[in-house]
């Protein structure tokens, strides 16, 4: 599936379904909750679903986290509030978001209304303040989206303070991203191959090509020696967590002669880079990586990967 959770309702709105476990339900969890995506354009091609699958299994390992830290003698109704105030604080955030997308596209419009109208003067200036008009309400949207985020730490921090007594084993969220083709296949073939296709199928530019080759290079070290069939949900997470802290031209710098060999070793060190002070990749950077790297989880499992 390219899109897990993605469904349409009765009433041609796209939305993200996110299904919570036993071990949540118990503790007053709803069986479901749904996130409004818009229209089909909006969250595929405008990827909001993306930030609503990411949202939705963040969600999931809070309050995870949650039934596993608080003390057993804590209410359950206090419990089932505090989960009905997370699932609501991600609902207004992705809402947030979609409203953000929408008035970007207004402003988008709205300039090049502006463009087909130089000629009359008045109605460019018209059109112009209104620009402006929108984009105060971008800033303010998104100024409010931040203030949820310092909200939604400052609650997980009240949160790790409660004593511990449950020591449950956590609870596997999310299943694999990437389908393999055949048992025991790993993914660093899956990469080759992608990289084959991306050359000889998509046709690739040399430099366009040699970047994603590298991007996902990056992908399968952060990552290490895995078989496809194990890549799920939490190894992904890792590996955009690294992508935003990452230092910038990381090869050159001091600290690569320090990395390990050991895969899991490599794992945990790429995670603490974040923490040395070194200047991290800009958010055009990131994107490149991130840009490079979907499609290959998004194509792993077609044919053209696995032919041949």
């Amino acid at each position: 599936m390219l899109y897990p959770g993605l469904i349409k309702n009765r009433c041609g709105v796209y939305c993200y379904r996110l299904i919570f476990p036993p071990s949540l339900r118990q503790y007053g969890a709803p069986r479901e909750t749904r996130f409004s995506l818009g229209t089909k354009s909006r969250a595929k091609t405008g990827e909001l679903w993306i930030h609503a699958f990411q949202l939705g299994r963040l969600l999931l390992d809070e309050l995870l986290a949650l039934v596993q830290e608080v003390d057993q003698e804590v209410d359950m109704a206090e419990i089932s509030e505090i989960m009905k105030a997370k699932i609501a604080a991600k609902r207004e955030q992705i809402r947030l978001g979609e409203q953000l997308a929408a008035l970007q596209d207004q402003i988008n419009e709205q300039r090049l209304a502006a463009l087909r109208s130089r000629k009359e003067l008045a109605t460019a200036q018209a059109v112009t303040q209104k620009a402006k008009e929108l984009a105060r309400t971008a800033v303010g949207i998104a100024q409010r989206t931040q203030g949820q985020l310092i909200e939604a730490r400052r609650t997980a921090d009240a949160l790790a303070s409660l004593p511990t007594t449950l020591n449950a084993e956590p609870v596997p969220v999310g299943s694999a991203l990437v389908a393999p083709s055949a048992p025991g296949q790993s993914l660093e073939w899956l990469v080759a191959r992608f990289n084959e296709h991306s050359e000889h199928v998509e046709k690739l530019k040399p430099k366009t090509l040699s970047q994603r080759k590298s991007n996902l290079a990056r992908f399968l070290d952060v990552l290490g020696p895995l078989d496809s069939a194990a890549l799920g949900a939490a190894d992904i997470a890792h590996y955009r967590e690294v992508i935003r802290t990452l230092p910038k031209n990381l090869p050159k710098q001091p600290i690569w002669k320090e990395r390990p060999e050991d895969p899991m070793l490599r794992r945990n060190w790429y995670l603490s880079l974040g923490k040395r002070g070194q200047p991290s990749l800009s958010e055009q950077g990131q994107m490149t990586h991130f840009h490079d790297v979907k499609p290959f989880l998004v194509n792993a499992d077609r044919k053209l990967i696995h032919s041949g």
